[in-house]
């Protein structure tokens, strides 16, 4: 894709009609978007350069179109060297011609260059690029297909047309006061040659020939590189606004997250300190049952672990008995505690799972004999009570 970073998409069109007192100016400002122009600014009778560019604005690039005291307008047959039937031993390049060709006749409008160069002085004072210029009012046939009826009034000039084809022209007598609708906006016959300066200006046309010259090249070039240097400016001003503003939002968030994950970490912290402090907790309780023997295999509750954890799901306690006594507590005498011995009362489904629990429990080196003192299966339920004894203690 080619970008054209210094196209001109905005002109001051200037209509300057020269009279024997000095001149006037009418001007319209157009501007190009999606290669439809559009009327911006208008303004008629303006008297000054400065005045204009109160207008126009003092950065605009402009076009001048000349009409009036001092522009000679031909009709001509469409032949080889035609300028040169129009001045006889005269050196054409002192000239700027404005010519309208169509198959059998040509319609120009002549105008000397040092009357041109005394207006476009005007404007080099104040600095502002001259990129164009025309004269007459046969430019104004590039508007036809916008304007309704077989005739059109621009300056001092009537255009005759027949079948949308321009056959003649005819000075005005006496002034004619005339306005056209361009782009939904009331031109008068004293802008009109401006607008049309300005179509042909966006929108070439072959059947037109506008005058050339070196200095109106350079000028335009000179607003194409300017154009460059504002649009590529913006761009990369924009560019580093978006890139610090991308920034500034990374920044923010990686701000929001750091934030966040020092919260974590003071969580954290102070999570690995509680746990700290609850394995020190934890040691200090394991070194004091430890020291008490409650670790010990010599201590009964290690059994009793050892038991509980043995036995089946479908095997249920309903009693231990640790050390139990060896008989009866009475007043005065002696109690006697069976050191070694645990007796078991509690419930299961089927005699082969308290079967089976016995051999598993036969099998551990603490257990000496086993006793089953009584079993009693009834309503789908088997009681038993078994007589455990603990030796290696």
């Amino acid at each position: 894709m080619n970008i054209n970073l210094g196209h001109i998409n905005k002109i001051a069109s200037v209509s300057v009609i020269l009279k024997d007192d000095g001149y006037v100016f009418n001007v319209v400002v157009l501007k190009r978007k999606n290669k439809l122009l559009q009327i911006v600014k208008q303004a008629s009778y303006v008297h000054s350069v400065e005045e204009l560019l109160k207008i126009t604005g003092k950065y605009c690039s402009f076009i001048l179109h000349f009409s009036g005291k001092g522009v000679l307008n031909k009709k001509v047959e469409n032949r080889t060297n035609y300028r040169s039937k129009i001045f006889m031993n005269t050196n054409l390049e002192d000239f700027y011609f404005t010519d309208f060709v169509s198959e059998e006749f040509v319609f120009t409008s002549v105008i000397r260059k040092n009357v041109v160069q005394e207006i476009i002085d005007l404007f080099n004072v104040k600095l502002n690029h001259i990129i164009g210029v025309s004269s007459g009012p046969f430019i104004t046939n590039i508007l036809k297909s916008q304007i309704i009826g077989n005739s059109i009034v621009v300056n001092d000039f009537e255009l005759l047309f027949e079948k949308q084809e321009l056959i003649g022209y005819e000075k005005l007598k006496q002034d004619k006061v005339k306005s056209y609708l361009i782009d939904n906006k009331k031109v008068n016959q004293n802008e009109l040659s401006a607008v049309a300066h300005a179509s042909l200006f966006f929108l070439l046309n072959d059947n037109f020939i506008l005058p050339l010259d070196d200095m109106f090249s350079s000028s335009k070039l000179e607003t194409e590189q300017k154009n460059i240097f504002i649009r590529f400016g913006a761009f990369m001003l924009i560019f580093f606004i978006v890139i610090l503003l991308g920034n500034m939002i990374y920044l923010d968030s990686l701000n929001k997250r750091i934030n966040v994950n020092y919260m974590e970490l003071s969580l954290s912290e102070e999570t690995l300190n509680q746990v700290g402090k609850l394995s020190e907790e934890k040691n200090r309780k394991e070194k004091m049952l430890s020291s008490s023997g409650l670790m010990n295999k010599q201590f009964l509750s290690f059994f009793l672990k050892e038991l509980s954890n043995s036995s089946p799901n479908e095997i249920v306690f309903d009693k231990v008995s640790i050390r139990p006594y060896s008989n009866e507590v009475k007043k005065n005498f002696k109690i006697e505690i069976k050191e070694n011995i645990v007796y078991v009362l509690g419930e299961t489904q089927t005699s082969k799972v308290l079967s089976e629990w016995i051999e598993q429990l036969n099998q551990k080196e603490w257990i000496g004999e086993i006793d089953i003192l009584n079993y009693i299966y009834s309503k789908g339920r088997g009681e038993f009570e078994l007589k455990i004894e603990i030796i290696n203690v």
